[in-house]
This record gives structure tokens, sequence and C-alpha cells, in this order.
């Protein structure tokens, strides 16, 4: 009996202690996977930040605007209007919530302080100056009627403006690409930021792309109360779903750092961090590499004939149109603007000419039609195809700069045209 009582007691005090474990395993898990992932998202709100304020324009004048008009004279104001089209005509991703550029006011310039009837609103002390402002805000996938039934006072006077935090002031200051976390009046977020400044050259302030940790946070807690009632193989087996569903994660916003936009092919960043593997894999195994630089004829003209909408368009036709064309291990990627660069694996300059040719078909073959182009009356393209065997000095750059000069010679020939430049390797 007393044997029995021993036994019972140390099972008891065993499955507490286990459940206590697995609650800590439990915890520990899905708050550093939720960790992992907000830094993920913040990382790629940095980048599309930085994306955002390369290609937006706003003038000293208008800046000096802004900071006149109401909020809820904001949304209609050409500024906010370029600022939304930006991040509509990129399509919508449910990631981020918020697009917004963030100014520090001068002393002179300040309207409002925190007060009793707002305190716990900005979770602040009373009489703290509110010396940021909203120049341009943009809730991302919504329109201002949808925003203001989801939140009716979401455009009153005073919620354009916050007070600077030792976080804010120290990016606004630093004037670099950052991420920052934090929990503010509306909630966690991680916010990837820019600086901007004005077509004459004048600091405005950050570019913000904001992702919301509301929804994340929700379902990582109910996860964990359900992990915690779950023990041994099916609590191993769970966490280490959730380890999977962290790295498919983590798989998927890699793909989407190197894809492109607009077309979905791999992009310029893609180019950059992998070529240079490729042609280091090609030099070790002494094997011809070839590489197809592909630029649209006179496309500027194309866009100023038939607008920058049919001008994307038909760069996503094209895209798909050079990549059935080519074999798996090959690879189409945007270089910039209308050029496109082909990546041909193990592959020589009969073998490279061959995709040249069936490119130059392909794309005539849409029937895109282009009452501007001087080589014919659909879109056409011209391109440079370099080959060779990679020495131990040859870099990507090699590579895409003897492409080039011969996407020039092409361009110079008459354009819908290719020329081939054929070498041992780069520096030969």
């Amino acid at each position: 009996m007393k044997g029995s009582l021993i036994r019972t007691l140390v099972y008891v005090l065993g499955l507490l202690l286990y459940i206590l474990f697995g609650m800590c395993i439990t915890s520990y898990a899905t708050n550093g996977t939720l960790d992992r992932i907000i830094l993920l998202l913040g990382e790629k709100a940095k980048s599309t930040a930085v994306v955002a304020a390369n290609n937006y324009s706003i003038t000293d004048a208008e800046v000096e605007e802004l900071l006149q008009l109401e909020f809820t004279d904001v949304p209609y104001h050409p500024a906010n209007e370029r600022l939304a089209e930006m991040f509509y005509s990129n399509g919508s991703d449910k990631t981020f919530q918020y697009a917004y550029i963030m100014k520090m006011l001068d002393e002179n310039k300040i309207k409002y302080s925190v007060t009793d009837e707002n305190a716990e609103f900005y979770g602040t002390e009373v009489g703290k100056p509110l010396d940021i402002m909203w120049l341009v805000d943009y809730p991302v996938g919504m329109t201002r009627d949808e925003i203001l039934a989801e939140d009716e006072d979401y455009y009153m006077g005073t919620r354009r403006y916050s007070y600077v935090r030792p976080d804010d002031l120290s990016i606004l200051q630093d004037r670099k690409p950052a991420v920052s976390l934090t929990r503010d009046e509306y909630g966690k977020h991680a916010s990837g930021m820019a600086p901007i400044y004005t077509d004459e050259g004048n600091y405005v302030g950050m570019l913000g792309v904001d992702v919301y940790m509301a929804a994340f946070e929700e379902s990582m807690r109910n996860v964990q109360w359900l992990l915690s009632l779950v023990f041994i193989l099916p609590s191993i087996a769970l966490s280490g779903l959730f380890i999977a569903m962290y790295l498919r994660s983590r798989k998927r916003l890699r793909a989407e750092a190197y894809t492109d936009g607009l077309t979905l092919i791999k992009n310029r960043k893609y180019i950059n961090t992998f070529f240079p593997e490729i042609v280091n894999e090609h030099y070790k195994n002494i094997t011809p590499l070839s590489v197809i630089m592909v630029d649209v004829d006179h496309f500027k003209q194309f866009n100023d004939k038939y607008g920058h909408q049919e001008g994307d368009r038909a760069l996503v036709e094209i895209s798909e149109a050079i990549g059935t064309t080519l074999r798996k291990c090959d690879a189409v990627c945007r270089y910039g603007g209308e050029e496109l660069l082909v990546i041909l694996r193990d592959s020589g300059p009969e073998a490279a000419e061959r995709v040249a040719k069936r490119i130059q078909s392909a794309v005539m073959d849409l029937g895109i039609a282009h009452g501007s182009n001087s080589a014919a009356d659909v879109v056409t393209v011209s391109q440079g195809v370099f080959t060779a065997v990679p020495s131990k000095t040859d870099s990507g750059k090699d590579f895409i700069k003897y492409a080039d000069k011969g996407l020039y010679e092409a361009k110079k020939n008459g354009r819908n045209k290719y020329t081939v430049i054929e070498m041992v390797s780069c520096t030969a």
C-alpha cells in the first residue's frame, strides 16, 4: 500500500514536471517562431520601402501644401494618390497594412500635444508634444470609404500626429534604411523604413511600410494553448510541424525576395546573388556558359503611344513567351526596365543561338501591335548573346558586359536581331 502510494506520487510528480516542461518548450517554440517571422516580414518591409522611396516623386511645394492640409484632405492630394498608385500598380500584398511618409516637425510647426482625452490612445503622459506627422498615408489595399467604415475616426486631425520615440528619432536622424519593431497606439508592428527626398534634393523624412502583428500573435496564442494540452509524440510532432511551417514561410519569403513583382520572373537581386555562383560552377566544371541580354525594341515609344499599363502587360507576355523557350535549368531574369537577362547553363554558342532564334520568333508570334517600331509593325526584341568557358578571374559582370556589347551591335544593325559573341573566356 505504501509502495503503491509512493509510485502514484512519483507518477503525479513526473506528470506535473512533464506538463511544465511541455509548456515551456511550447512557449519557447511558438514565441521563437513568431520572432523569426516578424524579423523576416520586417526585412521584406524594409526592401519594399527602399524600392518605393527610390521611385516616389514629391516636390518641395507639395511638402509645404501637405503640411497645411487637414488629414481629411490628404487622401485626395496628388502626392498621396501617387503613393497609393505605386502600391496598387505592384499588386495587392496582404502582408502590408500601411504605407506612409513620416516627417518630424520643427518646434515652431508643432500643432498638438497629448491631452486628457487622448492620453490613453497615445499611451503617454499628458502634455507630450505631437511632433511627428504622417505627410501622406495609404492603407494598403483599402479605399478611403473602406477605412472609414472600419474606423470612422481614422482621419481625425490629431490621429495624423504622434510623438518621437527614441527608435524613431534615431532612424529619422540616421537617414538610412531600417527595420523598427514597436508597439504603439495601433498595436505591435514591424516597420520597414527608407529615407525619402524631394525632387529638389531636400530630405523629407522616412517612407515607411507597416506590417501589424495582431493576427499573427492571436494565431500563435491559440496554437500555444492547443500544444500545451498535447505531450510526448503528438507534442513533438506538432512542434516539428511548426518548425516546418516556419521553414516554408522563410522559403516563400526568400522566393518573393528574388522575384520581380510585375513579371514574376527572377529579379536583379537574383542575378547579383546567384549568377556569380553559376559562373564559378561552370569554371570548376570547365563547361560553357551562355547569357542573352534581351531588350524590347523602342519600348519608350511603345509606352508613349499605348500607355504604361499596356507596356506592363507587354513585358509580362514577353517574359512568359521567353520562358517557354527555355529548359528548367535555365533562367530568365528582369535586369532592369525592359531589359531581360537569360542564363543558359552548360550551353555553347550553337545552343545559345538556337535559343535566341526561338526567343525572336516567340516574341514576334505574340503579335503585339507596335506602330512606333522601326523594325516591324509588332513588338520585337534585340539580343546580345555571349558564350564562354569561365576562367578563374571571370565574374558575372564580365558575362553581362559582353552580352551588352552584342545587344548594342544588334540594335546598331537595325534591331529585331541578335548578335553572338564567343570567347574562350571573358578575359581572352
